[in-house]
């Protein structure tokens, strides 16, 4: 069945005509109802969804703060004791910034594997803590919301920490923090961290470090949450990067050049065309490993390589912040749905 919005691009929902906002949820909720209705919640609601995704395996829809401050702590605290559930805090946005939109702070509410009910389902939950302010059984204990306070903290700290919080289908909740490997300050992470109560993961994978607290209960994790919040942010030991030193990612490594070129219009355009140069940097730097160095596989990648600028990458290589969703979404999963509710 064709669609007119699900198509991978990126759509502002403040550029649809009033009468279809109602048809481009319905097509990105791909027969979820619950998804569908929560999209609609959130746009009646003001809050700002920038991605969502829906099937029996992994579920998630993405928000931006902006002013929904006191809806999304509704929406942390709903999910408390939700077996499967993951929510992901990204201050400094995305780590691929070829993507549209990388820059910008993100929290993530996620299900893994199917919900043990409907009435367990994640965007149920989240769309009667919307509509509903009595379907949260009130609590003292509510951990899920230092979350928050890990986002407002580090927005803006270029810090580039992401922040996790999972509670498992054995009853256990787990919290962590992590990084990318390689960074010249992770001595003093480290030690902060161990401070906090956290457990460096000897396991962590790939390229980054992985530090984890463990609880029970709820009451056990709304203790070791509030040490860990307040020894982290009281005695956060870093400033804002002066300089780009070795092992920093390239989201790091962006905002600090925008930083630098400042807020001007002329300031902006030179980040730009910086920004479209790394970006092409990026391109060349992981496509050239799927291919090997013989004369002929380097012909064979530059051929690639023209026919991927003509066809998909002229949005990255040459729009800057007007890049189009739809030509960076190849290298998504496939189903996933990018929304922008304003």
């Amino acid at each position: 069945m064709s669609t007119k919005y699900n198509d991978g691009a990126s759509i502002s929902i403040s550029s649809l005509p009033k009468d279809e906002i109602k048809q481009a949820f319905k097509e990105w909720s791909e027969g979820d109802e619950e998804l569908e209705k929560l999209l609609f919640q959130c746009y009646s609601n003001n809050i700002e969804t920038i991605g969502c995704h829906s099937d029996s395996s992994d579920s998630f829809l993405q928000v931006i703060v902006n002013n929904s401050y006191n809806e999304i702590k509704r929406m942390l605290c709903s999910l408390q004791t939700v077996h499967g559930v993951r929510i992901l805090v990204e201050p400094n946005g995305s780590s691929n910034i070829l993507y549209p939109g990388w820059d910008t702070p993100i929290i993530t509410f996620g299900l893994k594997g199917k919900p043990q009910s409907s009435a367990d389902s994640l965007f149920y939950k989240l769309s009667e803590s919307i509509t509903n302010y009595n379907s949260i059984t009130p609590s003292k204990t509510k951990p899920f919301e230092y979350m928050l306070d890990f986002y407002d903290f580090f927005v803006g700290k270029e810090a580039d920490l992401n922040f996790e919080l999972k509670y498992l289908k054995n009853d256990q909740y787990i919290f962590s923090v992590n990084t990318i490997k390689d960074r010249s300050d992770l001595n003093s992470l480290n030690d902060l961290f161990i401070h906090a109560g956290l457990t460096k993961d000897d396991n962590s994978y790939g390229r980054y470090n992985e530090w984890n607290l463990v609880a029970k209960t709820l009451e056990e994790l709304d203790e070791k949450m509030l040490h860990c919040t307040e020894v982290i942010i009281n005695e956060w030991p870093l400033s804002l990067p002066s300089e780009i030193v070795e092992g920093m990612s390239a989201n790091a490594i962006a905002h600090f050049m925008k930083r630098k070129f400042g807020n001007s219009s002329e300031g902006q355009q030179k980040f730009n065309e910086w920004l479209n140069n790394y970006r092409e940097e990026i391109i060349q730097k992981n496509i050239r490993h799927a291919f090997e160095d013989s004369a002929e596989n380097q012909q064979k990648f530059e051929e690639w390589l023209k026919d991927y600028r003509e066809k998909i990458g002229s949005s990255i290589v040459s729009k800057g912040d007007e890049t189009s969703q739809s030509s960076v979404n190849k290298n998504k999963e496939q189903d996933r749905k990018e929304t922008n509710t304003r």
